[in-house]
C-alpha cells in the first residue's frame, strides 16, 4: 500500500522478529489461557505515574471488579504497587482471571 506524501516514514514498516518464549512469570497464565480455549485481555494505561494521579481508589476497584466480571476470559493487567493511590494495594485487586504484571 502506498504511503500518501504527507506522511513521513521514521522507521521500518516491519515489526521485530517474534520471541521464541514467554517471560517466565507469564508463561502459565497463557498456556492455561490456551489449554481452556479462552482469549487473553492485555490491560496497560501507559506511565503508571500518572494514572495512579488521576483516577481515585475507587476507579481501581471498579475495573479490578469488571475485569473480573470478564471470566472465563484471562485479564493481564501491567500494574506497579507504585501506580496506585494510597490506601489501594495491589492484593486488593487480585482475581483468579487476573494476572498482575509489576
Amino acid at each position: 500500500m502506498p504511503i500518501p506524501r504527507i506522511h513521513t516514514l521514521v522507521g521500518s514498516l516491519t515489526p521485530a522478529p517474534a520471541q521464541p518464549t514467554l517471560p517466565a512469570n507469564i508463561a502459565p497464565f497463557f498456556e492455561a489461557a490456551v489449554a481452556e480455549g479462552v482469549p487473553v485481555i492485555y490491560v496497560a494505561f501507559g506511565s503508571g505515574a500518572m494514572y495512579g494521579k488521576m483516577l481515585q481508589p475507587a476507579d481501581f476497584q471498579a475495573m479490578s471488579r469488571a475485569f473480573a466480571r470478564m471470566a472465563p476470559a484471562k485479564v493481564l493487567w501491567l500494574l506497579s504497587q507504585e501506580s496506585l493511590p494510597a490506601p489501594v494495594q495491589l492484593a486488593d485487586l487480585a482475581a483468579d482471571n487476573i494476572l498482575l504484571l509489576r
